[in-house]
């Protein structure tokens, strides 16, 4: 990506957050190309539909943006709007033929509404065809909808007017659940032997790699493969531990004198009791770390970028918003070489740097901003934060 192409690319993304229809129009206009953008936060119609924009969205509408269109990381935009609630978004994109995906439960916006507890948007996409009965297999083996989302977060409004419109809970043995057939865990001959280095080094270094952890995610570019294995607290590490392979297949566009970074995988360490979620779950207090490293493991290669270096922080958006619900932590700092055994050098001779993937505050993102990583990493060591997802741990920046 050129300098050029980044600041067109930032000017768009701004345009679009506030709302400057003139700008968004122009830019679309003179640079066609930029209707391919499909970043972390989706294309520019995932932008605004988040946003709650409806004037962005009927101008990116009539300007020829795919109502249907699928992010690899957000679903399709009607999903972001009733998620965040947005009635008159969800009706517009109604009205231009968006499609009400229900295969899996994190794609259906009726299960979305409800996680956002609008019982207009709710009762909006019943409306529009979409059947609440649809259910789902949990990670615990239970039969889920959204009546059972409703009731399990106490939302009684909604769970009342589901009931109201005849949805009642699912019932083992005679309804269906849509996502029966589990993914597969991969298997050691889908393995290329680069990953089976990774691994081989991880069970060494840290600990055995759950058998039934190692989730296969559906590949979202031809070349790079991710999945994200998990290791449990052992007596090497008190937390548990996820890591990603596939993600260093592919060499990163790093820029020139920087190819010592070209090669990369990402480590986060959790509570040694955090859920491991099964791979069709919807629980998104659980589920947010899995979707994080996803999202950042496929990033630079869709985007022809790179991580940017030993240390870079995420922000989860703009502002940061919460990484998922239950949580304070809103950016993701990446640590490369963090771990004493890093980089690993495989035997086909490429150097695999291991980014430590640690959520932080708004606060130390700005702390960072303004005095620098430095400063900001010897806070968390003078008071004895370890680069762990700790729920409820001190912000530094506030002492």
């Amino acid at each position: 990506m050129t300098v050029n192409q980044w600041e067109l690319e930032n000017e768009l993304k701004s345009a679009v957050r506030s709302g400057d229809i003139a700008i968004v129009e122009r830019l679309l206009r003179k640079h066609p190309d930029m209707w391919e953008y499909d970043g972390v936060s989706g294309s520019w119609l995932h932008m605004a539909a988040r946003s709650g924009d409806l004037a962005t969205v009927e101008l990116l509408i009539a300007l020829g943006a795919d109502v249907n269109r699928d992010s690899e990381f957000s679903g399709k935009p009607i999903l972001l709007a009733a998620r965040k609630g947005h009635l008159d978004v969800v009706k517009c994109l109604l009205n231009n033929n968006a499609v009400l995906s229900v295969d899996e439960p994190n794609l259906n916006p009726l299960i979305g509404a409800v996680l956002g507890a609008n019982v207009n948007v709710v009762e909006c996409l019943l409306d529009a065809g979409l059947d609440a009965d649809i259910c789902y297999r949990s990670e615990s083996g239970e039969l889920k909808n959204a009546l059972t989302l409703a009731v399990e977060r106490h939302q009684d409004l909604i769970a009342a007017f589901l009931r109201e419109r005849g949805c009642q809970l699912p019932v083992e043995g005679v309804d269906i659940p849509v996502n029966e057939v589990a993914q597969p865990a991969a298997s050691a001959s889908q393995e290329s032997d680069a990953v089976r280095e990774i691994l081989d080094h991880m069970t060494d270094s840290v600990g055995p790699i759950e058998a039934l952890a190692l989730q296969e995610i559906v590949p979202v570019d031809d070349d790079v493969h991710v999945a994200i294995n998990v290791i449990r607290p052992n007596e090497n590490c008190p937390f548990t531990t996820l890591f990603t392979t596939g993600m260093s297949e592919v060499a990163m566009n790093v820029p020139e004198g920087q190819e010592k970074f070209q090669y990369a995988e990402l480590v986060m360490y959790l509570p040694g009791d955090w859920q491991i979620p099964h791979p069709n779950s919807s629980d998104e207090s659980t589920l947010w770390p899995f979707q994080w490293l996803r999202q950042i493991a496929y990033y630079p290669h869709l985007n022809e970028t790179w991580l940017g270096g030993a240390h870079t922080i995420i922000s989860s958006d703009d502002p940061p918003a919460p990484l998922g619900p239950g949580t304070d932590f809103t950016c993701l700092l990446l640590n490369a070489d963090m771990m004493e055994w890093s980089p690993l050098e495989l035997s086909d001779g490429r150097k695999i740097r291991f980014y430590t993937v640690m959520p932080i505050y708004t606060e130390e993102r700005d702390f960072e901003v303004k005095h620098g990583i430095v400063p900001l990493l010897q806070r968390f060591e003078e008071i004895g934060i370890p680069p762990t997802l700790l729920p409820e741990r001190l912000n530094v920046a506030k002492m």
